[in-house]
Order: structure tokens, then sequence, then C-alpha cells
């Protein structure tokens, strides 16, 4: 373990656990919010920004080493995705497309914890599309009227990246990407919404209706949105399931743990070999996939990484992440069933891995298309 990722590991010791399913929506923003605080001392939100810019200028590898320290340290899935939307969603793309004037503005609070970032795309019939999310120029600007579904961080945002069309006919030809803040006219968020699992994030609808959008706001070029969430995506699927990784070597230690402990008939169930065999394949998939992802991590730092391996990374390590907890969960038997274990929360977590940033299957005809079928 290198001095960085043990440095995470430890700082994630100190972060808030998950809330309970059903907690209350503003004391799940307040504990947000402080862990959000704890993360930008800590230098998170400054790690992948250039020095040039403000930030610490991490490669790759660096940020890779960190974010498996925070997923080794912190059982918070939720707010370890929540921090991934912000990270790779919102300041990347403000990092590579904004102009020096918006750069100035929206950076610093984005780093040093005072804001929280949240990114709209998807929509009911578009996925992730902005077709029925149509902007119109001003005098001195834009309006924007249409309604954002499944938005992370939503409820607690105060900066949303969000995508519209100049026309619906054009699709994503004529999406442009704007910088929305909460406290512009004509923006709401819903309440926040119950999911399957991440529970300490959270995530709500973000409905425009006559918003009201200074003409210095667009972000990169008009009818460039495509370009904007490319790259968004490009960062978010490479490194918002990296601490996932983390988790997954936390299980297989914990697995090893309790086989020794564990006893039937007077004998730790280790020395049976369908448990020393489930332990054993656990630890391969975890240095298989981190293999992968710290080699994908060099190749982003040579610029050398293709579409297709960024989310063959993607895919393969939302499949293991799930595997592994449902291992770890066999391991342990009837208490691990049981919530007090914990594996199952992180279980109902991971699951979501096959979902958002691209589902499992967008991945594979991804994957497929690049390869040229």
């Amino acid at each position: 373990m290198s001095p960085l990722q043990e440095s995470a590991r430890e700082f994630a010791r100190k972060l808030p656990a998950a809330p309970a399913p059903a907690a209350d929506p503003h004391e799940k923003q307040r504990r947000l919010r402080e862990a959000w605080k704890l993360c930008a001392e800590f230098g998170l939100f400054s790690m992948a920004v250039p020095r040039e810019l403000g930030g610490d200028g991490f490669t790759n590898v660096e940020i890779l080493e960190v974010l498996e320290g925070l997923g080794e340290g912190c059982s918070n899935d939720g707010l370890l995705f929540a921090l991934g939307a912000h990270l790779w969603a919102v300041i990347q793309p403000i990092v590579h497309f904004a102009t020096p004037e918006q750069r100035q503005r929206y950076l610093p609070p984005l780093m040093n914890g005072q804001w929280i970032g949240a990114h709209a795309m998807t929509e009911s019939e578009n996925n992730s599309g902005a077709a029925s999310t149509r902007y119109a120029e001003t005098g001195k600007g834009y309006t924007i009227d249409g309604l954002k579904l499944f938005i992370t961080n939503a409820p607690a945002a105060d900066l949303f990246l969000l995508f519209a069309t100049r026309d619906p006919l054009l699709g994503s030809r004529g999406a442009s990407a704007f910088l929305i803040e909460a406290g512009d006219t004509g923006i709401t968020t819903g309440p926040d919404e119950r999911k399957l699992g991440l529970d300490g994030s959270m995530l709500s609808s973000v409905a425009l209706r006559d918003a009201v959008v200074p003409r210095d706001r667009m972000l990169g070029a008009r009818d460039g949105g495509r370009d904007v969430f490319t790259c968004a995506m490009q960062w978010e699927r490479l490194f918002i399931l990296a601490p996932l990784l983390g988790a997954m070597k936390r299980q297989t230690q914990r697995a090893v743990e309790y086989a020794r402990e564990r006893r039937v008939n007077g004998r730790p169930i280790g020395k049976l070999q369908m448990v020393s065999s489930r332990i054993a394949d656990m630890y391969v998939r975890y240095i298989t996939v981190r293999a992968f992802l710290r080699e994908n991590a060099l190749m982003r730092d040579s610029e050398e990484l293709t579409v297709a391996r960024i989310s063959a990374a993607k895919l393969m390590l939302a499949e293991a992440g799930v595997q592994q907890h449902m291992d770890a969960l066999r391991v342990h038997g009837g208490y691990g069933y049981m919530a007090e274990a914990g594996i199952e929360s992180e279980l109902r977590g991971a699951i979501g891995g096959l979902i958002y940033s691209g589902t499992a299957e967008v991945q594979r005809v991804m994957i497929a298309h690049e390869l040229g079928l």
C-alpha cells in the first residue's frame, strides 16, 4: 500500500457512517455538507485539478490510490458516490471547457467544500440525452424549460451542470451545456428520493420553467454539449467506481478474519474447502480488477487510453463489486444477511454500479462498437 493510499484510508475512517434508508432529508443534507467540508480539507476536491488552476495536479495513478483508500476505509458508499459525481461530472468539465472567468468563479467554491455540484442530463424519454429540455436565446442570455430525472446531489446542490437543446429535432447535435446556480430564477428540485442503496447520497428531479440563465453561463461551445458530456463520462466511468475497489479489498480481508474465527463442530469454517475457495475467488477478483484499473490509469497518464478500455473498466468493476459483496454475504451466512453486519447495505449500493454512468449493457455496446461491430 502506498503512503497516499494509506493516508486516504485513515482519513476515510473519520467520515460519517451511512444514514438509515428512511433518514430525514434535512439530516442527510446536514451530514453530507459536514462530510463535504472534511473532504475539502483533506484535498479531495483539488487532487484532479491542474496546479495552474489552483489544484494539486495528481496523476491518474495517484488519484486511483486515493480512491481505493477511501473505499477501504469508508463503508458509506453513498457518500463516496456523491463525491464522485461532484468530482468527475462537474469539476472536470469545468476544468476542460470553462472560460477563465468561469473557472475563477466556480472552481474555488467547488474545491473548498463550500459548494456541491450536480450533473443534470437524464430525462424520462431520452435517458442520457437533452432533447426534451429546451433553451432559447434572449437579449441577455437564455431561458430553459425541461425536467431532469435521477440527478445525484440535486437536493443539496449549489451548482448544476445541465444540458439542453435549442431544437428537439437536432437531439444531441443541438445540445449545449449550462452552468446553473441553485438560486437562479425558474429552477426547482424535487424531494430526496428513496433508492435501493447508496443511502448516503441524495437524488431528485430538477425542473426548469422559464429558468433565466445569463449569457456567460454556457459551458463550452454552442451545440458543444456532446463534447462536454463525453468528457464528464470518460472521467466518471474511469473513477466513480474506484472506491468499490477498496471495498472489495476490505470485504476480502473481513471474510478471511470471519472464516478463521467462526467455528462449526469445533473447526474454523475456513478449513472447509467450499468456504476457502470462495474467499480465494474474492482475492483473485480483487487483484485482477485492481491490476486492470491501474493499467488504465497509467495509460490515461500517457494519453493512450481508449473508450473501450474505459467502458471495460466500468463494466468489470461494477459486476465484480456485486459478486464480491454476494460472496462476502455467503461466507458470513445468516449473520451476513442481517443489517447489523453492514454487508447488505453495501451490496445494495454495489448494484447501483450496474446502472449509473451508463448501464452494464450500454458499456458492452460501446465496447463492441469500438471493436468494429
